[in-house]
């Protein structure tokens, strides 16, 4: 079992990954409720999408119930 480093403000290298996977979830929830396209990688190619693309609708229905 590998020891867990400290990294900022005594959080854990996990720790720090967690929080910024949540960011950027709602910072992609947030975009999209507003109707700002978001931009990423998808299925091996950067997109501009918006809400009502099937891949961003269903991370709208899969996150809208969802609380971190």
């Amino acid at each position: 079992m590998r020891p867990h480093k400290q990294a900022i403000h005594n959080l854990s290298t996990d720790e720090i990954t967690r929080l910024a996977k949540l960011a950027v979830t709602e910072a992609v929830l947030s975009n999209l409720r507003a109707g700002i396209p978001v931009t990423g990688m998808v299925d091996g190619r950067m997109q501009t999408l918006t809400a009502d693309h099937p891949v961003m609708a269903e991370f709208l229905r899969k996150h809208t119930h969802t609380r971190h």
